[in-house]
């Protein structure tokens, strides 16, 4: 009888220890969500702003009318303020770091590569010849930022995938 008392008890002990290391597990799986669907919507955001600035700037080039500037400024704006959100995120995910890093040096540099070409087509310098190897260079960097705002983002979903695997493990294993 006391064998089977002390069975109980120690069963007993073994469920409460599996119940709290299963809800600490779903804590921490619920957190790392968390932060990993901010930063997938920061990489998708980025995309967008990017599609956004450079429709504006060929509108703009296309046209001379200025109201094609919006989404270009509408876009770059849109991209500073992923980029804080994506910076906040790598403190917390350092395994974010040099990809948001490595995203933001390429957006950066479309930014400035489709500054210098409105910059040239503002101030009449440009031929039609100079016009097009212009667009051909921002449209390169800007496909470059895209790229690397996309690897950001299958980053963030191999981690969730990695998270959603080691949380099926971990339930798996205090069942078991």
């Amino acid at each position: 009888m006391a064998i089977t008392a002390s069975m109980l008890a120690i069963f007993a002990v073994l469920f409460v220890v599996g119940f709290v290391l299963l809800n600490r597990a779903q804590e921490q799986s619920i957190q790392q969500s968390s932060v990993n669907r901010e930063a997938r919507l920061a990489a998708y955001g980025l995309v967008q702003a990017s599609i956004d600035a450079e429709t504006g700037q060929r509108g703009y080039l296309l046209t001379g009318d200025t109201v094609f500037l919006t989404p270009y400024e509408r876009g770059k704006a849109q991209a500073a303020t992923e980029f804080q959100r994506l910076h906040s995120i790598a403190a917390v995910a350092p395994e974010l770091g040099s990809d948001v890093a490595q995203t933001e040096a390429a957006t950066n540099a479309a930014f400035a590569a489709i500054d210098h070409t409105l910059l040239l087509h503002d101030n009449h310098t440009l031929t039609q010849t100079q016009l097009r190897d212009e667009l051909l260079h921002s449209m390169a960097a800007m496909d470059n930022a895209r790229f690397q705002a996309n690897s950001l983002r299958r980053h963030v979903e191999h981690i969730i995938d990695g998270v959603r695997a080691r949380n099926a493990a971990g339930r798996f294993g205090i069942y078991v």
